[in-house]
C-alpha cells in the first residue's frame, strides 16, 4: 500500500520495494484517489482486472477458434481458482495473466495481416494491413506495461521472442524479423533502468525444485491452487485437478491428429515454453517454488483446454453429445472451484493476509507497548497506523546493525514497557532472527502469544525489567583446525535464561553444515541448560557456503531455575555425518564465560598419549541422599581414536564402589574423538550411590575405559585409574 501512495520513491529503506516494479501501482494509487484506500476498495482494482482476463481470453479463444470455445474459455477463467484468488489480493500478479493473454491475442493479429508494415492505407487493406500495425503497436504498449508491473513478465518475453521469431523464421518474413527485432530491441531500452537496479532474492537456505514428475504434477496443481499450502493439501481436490489434467490431455491428443495448424502450436507453445522459462529462473535465483509463478499461462491453458473438447464441425447425430461433454467439464471446473473455496474459508492457513492481521494485533497494544522493527522501517505498518491509530512505539533498528548497537537500542528503548512485540520475516538475515529474541528473552520473558501469517512472525516479551547480570568476554582466542574463536562476545543473564552473543569465524572452507552446542552449569549442580543450533551467516548460509569473515553467532539457553552467581558455560562446534545416526566432533574446542568460585586442585596426570588430567574438585562432605559431585579438568594432548567413557568412582577402604558415575565428557557434549590439544574442558560428574547405607572414609577414582570392550586406559605409571588425593567422609 505504501507503493500504492509513493509508486515512484527512491528505493531504499524509507523507498519503494526494491524488486517489484511500479505500473500496478501506480494504477493502484490512481483508483485509490478515486475511491477511497480502503482494503477492500483497493481490492476492487485487482477484480477489476480480473474481470478484464475473462472477456480477454474470451476475446483472444473468439480469434483463434470460433464462438463455441470462447464461451467455454471465458466460463473456465471466470471460475479458475488461482485467478480469482489473485483477483482479490492488492498485488501485480493480476496484471500478468491478463497480459499473456492480451499479447497471445495481439500476436496471432499481427501474424494474420497480410499487409507489410508501411503499406500504404486504403479502404481495401485498412482492416487487414493497417489492423496489423495497430496490433503490433497495442502489443509492445502491453508488453512494456506487463515489464513493469511484474518480474514474471520476463518469462512471458521470453516465450513472445521465441515463438514469433521461430514463426517468423518458418514464414521467411525477412521484412518483418527486422521490424520485431527493432521493437523489442526499442522495448529493451526502455526496460534496461528497471533491469540494471534488480538484485538477487534467493538465500543458500532456499529449496529449488528438483526436476522430476513430482514437479510437473506440482506445476499442473498450480493451474488451479495460487497457495501453497493446497497443493496436496487435500485429497478431494487433488483427484478433481488430477481428472481434469488426465481428461484434458486424451481429448487434446485426439484433436490434435485431426487439426494442428499454426495457432494452435502457438498457444501450447505458450502453455508449455512458460512454466519452462519460470522454472529456469527460480533455479537461477536459487528460490523456493510457489504455486503463483505458473500463472502467466493460466488463461492460455484453459483456452487449449476449452478448444480440445470442442469439436469443428459437429454431425447432427453426436450434437447431443458434444453439448453434454463440455457441460460435463464445465461440471468438474466450477467443482474445482468450490472445492477451493471451501479449502480457504476452512482454514487461515489457506488465506493470505499478510500485514493487516499483524496490524490489527499491533491496534490492541497500549501507550507503554513497544514494537520492535529490526530491519528499520514497515511501509506497511506506517500505512496502518494511522488507519487503525496504533498507539504503540515503534522501535527501529537499522538492518545489519552490531550488536553492541542492538543490545544499546533495546535496553534504552524496550526495558519498562509493558509488552515488547518484535516483528520477523523468514527472508530476513539470520543474525537478526536470531540475535533479536536472544536479547528480548534475556531482558524480559518470552510469551507464548505469537502470531504468524504468510511467513511474517511477531513475537510478544513480557516483564521487560531488564537483564540480571552483564559480562563481556575478552581473552585469548580459541583455534582449532578448522575454526577461530574471535576473542569477543557478550553473555548476559536474564530471568529466562542465557543470551550469548560470540564471533566466529571459518579459517578454511568446510563442505560440512556445522553446529553450535552450549551446556550451562553452575559449579558442580546439575546442567541447568542447553542449546543447539545450526551456524548461519546473514545470508542465512549454513557453514559449507561460508567465506573467511567473522560471523556473530546469538544462542539462548533456556534455564529452569534462576541464574545462580556462579556459572560455567562451555561452547562446542560439531556436525552430524550422514547416513551415521550419531553426532560426529571435528576439530572441537570449549570456549568458556564463567563466573564462578570454583578452587581447582591441580594434578599431573597423563591417560594414554591423548589425555592429561590438569586440575579437579571434589566434594569433601558427602550425604548418600544428596549425591556427591566431582568437577574434572582435561587438557587434551590429541583427539582419541574413540569415544572413551570417563569413570569416577567413590571407593571404600576395601575397595567396594559405593557411589559412582560413568559417562562421556560433558554428558556426551565433549567425547574424546572432538578433543583438540591446548584446549581445556570442565567435565562434571554427579555420583549417584550404589550403597546409601555406608558411612565413614571414602576416596575418589578416575580414569577412561572403552565402553565396547570394557579396557581401561593406563596412566604413565601402569595403572588404570588415578586416586584423587583427598579423604572423603560419608555422612
Amino acid at each position: 500500500m505504501f507503493s500504492a501512495y509513493n509508486p515512484f520513491a527512491p528505493m531504499g529503506i524509507r523507498g519503494a520495494d526494491v524488486n517489484a516494479p511500479f505500473a500496478y501501482y501506480a494504477s493502484l494509487g490512481a483508483w485509490i484517489k478515486l475511491a477511497g484506500d480502503e482494503v477492500w476498495t483497493m481490492r476492487y482494482w485487482s477484480l477489476l482486472l480480473g474481470v478484464i482476463t475473462v472477456a480477454a481470453s474470451a476475446w483472444t479463444a473468439h480469434r483463434l477458434f470460433g464462438d463455441r470455445v470462447a464461451l467455454l474459455a471465458a466460463f473456465y477463467v471466470a471460475v479458475n481458482p488461482i485467478l480469482w484468488v489473485f483477483s482479490q489480493e492488492i498485488r501485480a500478479y493480476v496484471v500478468i495473466p491478463l497480459a499473456a493473454v492480451l499479447i497471445l491475442g495481439f500476436l496471432e493479429q499481427w501474424l494474420k495481416a497480410p499487409a507489410p508494415i508501411g503499406a500504404t492505407v486504403s479502404a481495401r487493406n485498412f482492416s487487414s494491413g493497417e489492423r496489423g500495425n495497430l496490433s503490433l503497436l497495442l502489443l509492445a504498449i502491453t508488453e512494456l506495461i506487463a515489464l513493469y508491473s511484474q518480474n514474471l513478465a520476463v518469462p512471458l518475453v521470453a516465450w513472445l521472442n521465441i515463438t514469433a521469431l521461430a514463426i517468423l523464421l518458418w514464414r521467411r518474413s525477412l521484412r518483418r524479423i527486422i521490424v520485431w527485432l527493432a521493437v523489442q530491441l526499442l522495448l529493451l531500452l526502455l526496460y534496461l533502468p528497471w533491469l540494471l537496479t534488480q538484485r538477487p532474492t534467493g538465500t543458500a537456505l532456499n529449496s529449488p525444485p528438483t526436476l522430476n514428475l513430482e514437479l510437473l504434477w506440482a506445476i499442473w496443481q498450480s493451474h488451479f491452487t495460487g497457495i501453497r499450502a493446497l497443493n496436496d493439501a487435500d485429497v478431494l481436490l487433488s483427484g478433481l485437478i488430477a481428472v481434469f489434467g488426465v481428461l484434458i490431455l486424451v481429448a487434446l491428443f485426439a484433436r490434435l491428429r485431426r487439426d494442428h495448424s499454426l495457432f494452435v502450436i502457438l498457444i501450447i507453445s505458450q502453455v508449455i515454453l512458460i512454466p519452462v522459462f519460470e522454472l529456469a529462473i527460480i533455479w537461477a535465483a536459487h528460490i523456493d517454488f510457489h504455486p503463483r509463478y505458473f500463472i502467466v499461462s493460466v488463461p492460455a491453458m484453459l483456452i487449449l483446454a476449452a478448444w480440445a473438447i470442442t469439436p469443428r464441425q459437429i454431425a447432427a447425430n453426436i450434437r447431443h453429445s458434444s453439448v453434454l461433454l463440455r457441460l460435463a467439464f464445465a461440471l468438474l471446473a466450477a467443482t474445482i472451484m468450490i472445492r477451493t473455496l471451501h479449502l480457504v474459508y476452512s482454514s487461515p492457513i489457506y488465506q493470505h493476509d499478510d500485514f493487516r492481521s499483524i496490524a490489527l494485533r499491533y491496534s490492541k497494544l497500549s501507550a507503554n507497548d513497544v514494537i520492535v522493527i529490526p530491519y528499520g522501517w514497515e511501509p506497511s505498518l506506517d500505512y496502518y497506523s494511522r488507519k487503525m491509530g496504533i498507539k504503540a512505539r515503534f522501535v527501529e533498528v537499522p538492518l545489519h546493525s552490531s550488536m553492541s548497537t542492538i543490545l544499546q537500542t533495546l535496553m534504552d528503548e524496550v526495558v519498562g514497557a509493558d509488552h515488547a512485540e518484535l516483528l520477523t520475516w523468514f527472508q530476513l538475515p539470520a543474525d537478526v532472527r536470531a540475535a533479536f529474541p536472544c536479547v528480548l528473552k534475556a531482558i524480559g520473558r518470552s510469551s507464548n502469544d505469537n502470531l504468524t501469517v504468510s511467513g511474517i512472525r511477531t513475537e510478544r516479551f513480557d516483564a521487560l525489567i531488564g537483564i540480571k547480570r552483564y559480562q563481556s568476554q575478552a581473552g585469548k582466542a580459541a583455534r582449532g583446525d578448522t575454526w577461530q574463536a574471535i576473542p569477543t562476545g557478550l553473555l548476559l543473564w536474564g530471568d529466562q535464561g542465557i543470551c550469548m552473543l560470540t564471533d566466529w569465524q571459518l579459517t578454511t572452507p568446510t563442505p560440512a553444515d556445522w553446529h553450535l552446542a552450549a551446556q550451562a552449569h553452575a559449579d558442580f549442580n546439575a546442567v541447568l541448560g542447553q542449546a543447539d543450533t545450526l551456524m548461519l551467516n546473514d545470508q542465512q548460509q549454513p557453514t559449507s557456503y561460508w567465506t573467511p569473515t567473522i560471523v556473530t553467532q546469538p544462542l539462548f539457553i533456556s534455564l529452569q531455575m534462576p541464574v545462580p552467581d556462579a556459572l560455567t558455560v562451555t561452547l562446542s562446534l560439531y556436525h552430524d555425518v550422514v547416513p551415521a545416526a550419531s553426532k560426529l566432533w571435528l576439530s572441537n574446542y570449549a570456549y568458556n564465560y564463567q563466573k564462578t568460585n570454583i578452587a581447582w586442585q591441580s594434578a599431573s596426570a597423563q591417560f594414554g598419549d591423548f589425555a592429561g588430567l590438569a586440575g579437579y574438585f571434589a566434594s569433601e562432605d558427602v550425604n548418600p541422599n544428596n549425591g556427591a559431585a566431582v568437577a574434572l579438568l582435561w587438557h587434551p594432548l590429541k583427539a582419541a581414536p574413540l569415544g572413551y567413557r570417563v569413570f569416577v568412582h567413590l571407593i571404600s577402604p576395601d575397595e567396594r564402589v559405593i557411589a559412582q558415575d560413568d559417562s562421556e565428557p560433558l554428558n556426551g557434549l565433549r567425547p574424546t574423538y572432538s578433543w583438540v590439544p591446548d584446549e581445556y574442558i570442565h567435565d562434571l560428574h554427579r555420583l549417584t550411590f550404589n550403597d546409601k547405607s555406608y558411612h565413614g572414609a571414602a576416596r575418589y577414582a578416575v580414569g577412561l575405559y572403552d565402553p565396547v570392550t570394557g579396557e581401561r586406559v593406563k596412566l604413565a605409571d601402569g595403572s588404570d585409574r588415578l586416586v584423587l588425593p583427598i579423604q572423603v567422609s560419608v555422612e
